[in-house]
This record gives C-alpha cells, sequence and structure tokens, in this order.
C-alpha cells in the first residue's frame, strides 16, 4: 500500500535501507522494479503479516529470535504470564454521500482527526482532502452568488445597457465555469478523504 492510497500487488524479493524490489503479481517471471521505501505505506504479505514503514525507519510485525544457552548452565523456570487488559477495538469506517460513518454514525472533522491521530500519513492525507472539498463547497456558493447578482443586473438593465448582445453568454459563461471548478476540487478532495479512510480500515484490520 503506497502512502497515497494505492495498492500494489506484487511479490517483494527484497527490502533494504531505501528501496523495495518486486515483481509483478501476474508476471512474476518478467522485469524486476524498484520504488523508493518513502513511497510506500505499508507491505501486507500473502500470510497475513506486514511491515509498516515511516519515513525514514522500517517497523516489522514479526521480529523472531532465537536464543541458545550452553548446556552446562541451563536452568527450567517457570514462564510467569502476565494479563492484559484488551484493547478497545476502533470502529471500521466507510465513506458515503460526502460523510465518514462508523456504523450508523456520522463523524465530523475533530473525531476523524482523533481517530487518525496516531496515523500521520492517515492523517494529513484526510486533512489536505478535507480542505479542497470545503474550498470546493466555498467557490461553488460564492460562483452562485455571483451568477444571481449578475442576474438581478441583467434584470434592472444595468449589463444589457452595456453588453446588449453578451448579457446571457456572460452570465453562462461564468456559471458554467465556476460549477466546473467547484466540481473539480471538491472531488479531489472526496478521493482523498476516501483514501484515508481505506488506509485506515487496512490497518485496523489486522
Amino acid at each position: 500500500m503506497l502512502r497515497t492510497g494505492d495498492e500494489i500487488k506484487a511479490i517483494v524479493s527484497e527490502v533494504d535501507i531505501n528501496q523495495i524490489k518486486y515483481k509483478n503479481f501476474e508476471n512474476p517471471n518478467g522485469p524486476q522494479y524498484v520504488i523508493e521505501k518513502s513511497k510506500v505505506f505499508f507491505i501486507k504479505y500473502q500470510n497475513g503479516t506486514k511491515d509498516v514503514f515511516n519515513q525514514n525507519t522500517a517497523k516489522s510485525v514479526e521480529t523472531p529470535s532465537q536464543t541458545v544457552a550452553p548446556a552446562q548452565t541451563a536452568v527450567s523456570a517457570p514462564i510467569q504470564e502476565t494479563s492484559k487488559p484488551a484493547e478497545a477495538k476502533k470502529p471500521s469506517l466507510s465513506y458515503r454521500y460526502g460523510n465518514v460513518y462508523a456504523k450508523d454514525e456520522i463523524l465530523d472533522e475533530n473525531k476523524c482527526r482523533e481517530l487518525f491521530a496516531a496515523h500521520p500519513e492517515i492523517l494529513k492525507l484526510y486533512n489536505s482532502g478535507a480542505k479542497q472539498a470545503s474550498f470546493g463547497n466555498v467557490v461553488m456558493v460564492a460562483d452562485l452568488g455571483l451568477s444571481l447578482t449578475m442576474g438581478m443586473l441583467i434584470n434592472k438593465g444595468v449589463i444589457i445597457a452595456k453588453f446588449p448582445q453578451a448579457s446571457a453568454f456572460v452570465i453562462a459563461g461564468v456559471t458554467l465555469g465556476g460549477l466546473v471548478a467547484s466540481a473539480v476540487i471538491n472531488t479531489s478532495g472526496k478521493k482523498k478523504i476516501k483514501k484515508a479512510v481505506l488506509l485506515y480500515n487496512n490497518l485496523q484490520a489486522n
């Protein structure tokens, strides 16, 4: 899983300090690809384990180790188990109709940021998407307000007196251009929020 939220289905052959080498899952005998580790959020292996990467370090889910003691000094000791309090399972999220849901509850931006706070990359992606979506809505409202004002001026004859043949085209062009721009900005923001939710759910699943 990349930090952008995109997924690559691959066969990982090597993970070093700065790079990850892999082959296409559908073409294992094909060419080997290389990607910078800084662009990868985590690797989920076929056996269910995961490597989660920070900016400069990697944290492996499994770090097996084995220590062999000399036979003469081997000592059997009882293993003392300590019970750990069960951690409350965080809810799985969904993104529908422009809102983030935890089951049937709509989460506001503050609650979303609280859930994503433990994952800086996800929080950064969510904040960027939320800002874009809000800005798109502002552009849409401003465009409608400008169109309404121009319509009133046309109705009073102010614009028609100066641009008698172009007034209708002017208002139509301004309205259409503003609506297209706001739609593009809003959609881009919503895609980022959806990717943030997907990344969060993938981490919570394991």
